[in-house]
């Protein structure tokens, strides 16, 4: 097999797993297709990593635990696993493929970036064209309004850390990042807008001796724990109280981040309830006040915070390996010598970790998961490729 042809067959698996979730709402049988041949694809990643590979990376082995433990969790809660096994096994699938083409790594991101791509391109014509429907369903090719982020993130985040010299490449990837913000802008997710403008800001001018300067000064390790205390205090000290003019006069939105402070309090309760196993993979956390004035209550699907929504499907050691996970990626990190390299590594870590504060997308967070796994695994690639420039 020659490599374009190694090339074109990795982007169709790679296609398969980072399948749009809007699909089954738009195109179900093309939905059922797609999650038949994404199946095949784990499956077979999974078998080409047993045969090629000798030592199982520490990451591996923790969300391998993760998803262990997540299975134990359904078969306690009397559920299917199906769910659980799909979310972190399609993580996996994209991390081993990973570390099969580690001799090949920056190409196998190229693919990831091209996939991403096509998915954003095709998801903003589709919604062009669907406009009048997409106001009313709300649910776009790649899924529900907050879900788009899952892609044009990802994508913003893997063209600034696998940053080309290429005129032509740049002008591409800028004219997809314009397209990639609209699609952002047009799903009217204030947070998505936020998150992915300053990322897209960051791209277009991270050179800035100002920002290098500050990032320079500022720690992985310190983002994580600032992250992680900023969420302890909103619900504890209720600090958004003092952030009401950009909450409520910027991004319109309330100082209960549109009712997610009731979902937080009320998964909280019920984590206390259900410690270990928690409550598996097909809960919902029922009765919080609601998002919608018109109704006392209704249900959330998740707890709009991955650490509680982790805590709230398989129990809190779930969640404290899910700590671990992202602590090792901020210590990788610091480690890099790459001064570019960190802080572009270090503003997406910093991205990464408010989105997963105020949202736990239990679908496709996979490239996500991905982007933390890069990072802390392509410190010698980085450190090598500059040596060789230096040379």
């Amino acid at each position: 097999m020659n490599n374009y042809q190694k090339n074109v067959l990795l982007f169709i698996l790679v296609f398969f797993l980072l399948k749009p979730t809007g699909l089954e709402f738009y195109y179900p049988t093309l939905n059922i297709i797609m999650n038949f041949f994404k199946l095949i694809t784990m499956i077979l990643v999974l078998i080409l990593y047993i045969r090629k590979r000798k030592k199982i990376n520490a990451n591996i082995v923790i969300l391998l635990s993760i998803e262990a433990l997540s299975i134990v969790s359904c078969i306690i809660n009397h559920q299917s696993p199906y769910n659980a096994i799909v979310f972190w096994q399609g993580i996996l699938s994209l991390i081993l493929f990973y570390e099969i083409f580690e001799d090949e790594s920056q190409e196998f991101v190229k693919t990831i970036i091209r996939v991403l791509a096509l998915y954003i391109i095709a998801n903003f014509i589709h919604a062009l064209i669907n406009y009048h429907n997409i106001e009313i369903t709300k649910t776009f090719l790649l899924g529900k309004k907050n879900m788009i982020i899952l892609y044009v993130f990802p994508y913003l985040s893997l063209i600034t850390l696998n940053r080309e010299s290429n005129k032509k490449r740049v002008i591409m990837e800028f004219f997809i990042s314009i397209i990639a913000i609209l699609s952002i802008i047009i799903s009217n997710s204030s947070t998505s807008v936020v998150i992915c403008l300053i990322m897209f800001i960051y791209y277009l001018f991270y050179r800035l001796r100002l920002l290098n300067f500050i990032m320079s000064k500022i720690k992985a390790k310190h983002i994580y724990f600032i992250i992680l205390s900023f969420f302890i205090v909103i619900i504890v000290f209720g600090v958004q109280k003092y952030f009401s003019y950009f909450l409520i006069d910027v991004l319109d939105r309330d100082l209960t981040f549109t009712g997610r402070t009731y979902i937080w309090e009320k998964a909280i309760y019920l984590i206390t309830k259900k410690p270990i196993f928690g409550y598996g993979w097909d809960s919902i956390i029922t009765n919080v006040k609601s998002i919608m004035k018109w109704l006392p209550y209704t249900d959330a699907s998740h707890a709009h915070n991955l650490i509680l929504s982790l805590a709230h499907k398989s129990g809190i050691i779930v969640s404290f390996l899910y700590c671990l996970f992202t602590f090792r990626i901020a210590d990788s990190i610091d480690e890099l010598e790459n001064s570019n390299y960190k802080n572009s590594a270090k503003i997406v870590y910093l991205l990464i970790l408010v989105m997963l504060t105020f949202e736990a997308y239990t679908v496709n967070v996979i490239a996500l998961f991905f982007i933390y796994y890069y990072i802390s695994n392509n410190k010698k690639k980085i450190e090598n490729k500059t040596s060789k420039k230096e040379g």
